[in-house]
């Protein structure tokens, strides 16, 4: 994959995930963050602690 094909790809994310959040907000939720793990070998119960 070239990276301008990635590019692309992504870019129609940005206004959905904006607008999903701006959505959580006007349904009373207080958004704080964003975290995402990358894939690993821990078992399920340490991936939930280290998050």
């Amino acid at each position: 994959m070239f990276p301008d094909d990635l590019v692309h790809r992504m870019a129609p994310y940005s206004p959905m995930y904006h607008r999903f959040i701006e959505q959580l907000k006007a349904d009373g939720y207080e958004v704080i963050g964003y975290a995402r793990k990358s894939t690993g070998h821990e078992e399920l119960n340490a991936r939930v602690r280290l998050l």
